[in-house]
């Protein structure tokens, strides 16, 4: 669970309740540019099909993956779709691939179900903060401090810029391109 409403007020050193609704759209968006550097945040369960396989590692296309819940497949178009026990699997969490324990290759449709996401590290959720704050603050007019830049840290006068504190803390979370 990420940080909530009051946490981001608590941040803010706000009290009142008048800005809440915007508050809630300034944390969204701010999960969102965590999300886009470090990947999902929260547990997702997602369901892909993968057509006419013939391959020994299939690669899931949302990572990190946290748990399988269920694999099925039919060998051709038109066959029984069968259900596989998920100890007959090996998954890669951190690289979304998963291969069969007996050494076999894929073949035929694969459907696999799983949930997505980690446990997200202090780091990142505080960051998440950070952003929601610069977001609230940059909106509402908030003075640079010197001449270019501002009290975040980030530098003025070129648009929408994540601050450098939060860049710092999500840097050691961030995923690096994926080869497959």
């Amino acid at each position: 669970m990420g940080p909530s409403l009051d946490d981001l007020k608590a941040h803010l050193n706000i009290t009142d309740s008048d800005n809440d609704d915007e508050l809630l759209g300034m944390l969204d968006a701010a999960v969102d540019v965590a999300e886009s550097i470090v990947g999902p945040l929260a547990g997702d369960t997602v369901t892909e099909t993968h057509y006419g396989l013939s391959s020994d590692v299939l690669v899931l296309r949302q990572v990190p993956v946290a748990a399988l819940v269920s694999v099925s497949g039919r060998l051709w178009p038109g066959a029984a779709v069968t259900s596989y026990l998920l100890s007959d699997y090996e998954l890669d969490g951190a690289l979304g691939t998963l291969r069969l324990v007996s050494g076999y290759r894929f073949a035929g449709d694969v459907t696999v179900t799983y949930t997505t996401g980690r446990e997200t590290p202090a780091a990142v959720w505080l960051a998440v903060l950070i952003i929601a704050a610069h977001l609230w603050e940059t909106q509402r007019g908030a003075a640079p401090v010197g001449p270019l830049s501002t009290d975040d840290g980030t530098v003025s006068g070129l648009g929408f810029a994540i601050p450098n504190r939060a860049r710092e803390l999500l840097a050691p979370f961030a995923y690096g391109p994926r080869v497959s």
